[in-house]
């Protein structure tokens, strides 16, 4: 199949899935899988159709297979990372995230990603060397800093936390006011 067309019928999918047409988008899903079961695309659509759905158990599948057929897709190390720690098995998590680091140590969102492990099973020393490394890579992205901030809060350094929401603060007033 041309991956253009392709393409065409994974959106058409996300478009049923987003108009409620769960069992539509995955009968879309189901064909296209029979014979473009490699597609980097197909797969990494259809793990995060899963995991939106709530089927944890194939969604960890479909990102494992994505992990083992292109290692160097760091996002894929991340959805499986995140699908674990919402099971609660942070170990597992975090062994996932150790595999993708080596792969890229600077990718800000896995840096993220790895606070916000660190944060879910109150390890915030660590949660905040990660946040600390992320921002150091993305400084623009306000995400990290919030979740800088909660992380303060949590360790009870509320001067630190407002510090940072401050400067949140005063940056968006900038932005409106431009």
């Amino acid at each position: 199949m041309e991956n253009i067309n392709l393409l065409k019928k994974i959106e058409a999918a996300k478009i049923k899935q987003k108009a409620g047409k769960v069992l539509e988008a995955d009968k879309i899903f189901q064909e296209l899988l029979i014979s473009n079961s490699d597609s980097f695309d197909l797969l990494y659509a259809y793990g995060l159709f899963c995991k939106e759905i709530r089927n944890f158990n194939l969604a960890k599948k479909v990102f494992l297979k994505l992990i083992k057929n292109f290692p160097s897709s760091i996002n894929s190390y991340i959805l499986l990372a995140e699908i674990l720690r919402m099971e609660y098995k942070f170990n597992d998590a975090e062994k996932v995230l150790q595999k993708a680091i080596k792969t890229d140590p600077n990718h800000g969102d896995l840096l993220y990603n790895f606070s916000l492990l660190y944060f879910a099973c109150r390890k915030l020393d660590n949660a905040l060397t990660y946040i600390n490394k992320a921002i150091k890579i993305s400084i623009n992205n306000d995400i990290y800093k919030i979740l800088k901030s909660e992380i303060y809060i949590n360790k009870f350094n509320f001067d630190e936390a407002l510090k940072i929401l401050k400067v949140l603060k005063n940056n968006v007033q900038k932005d409106n006011n431009k």
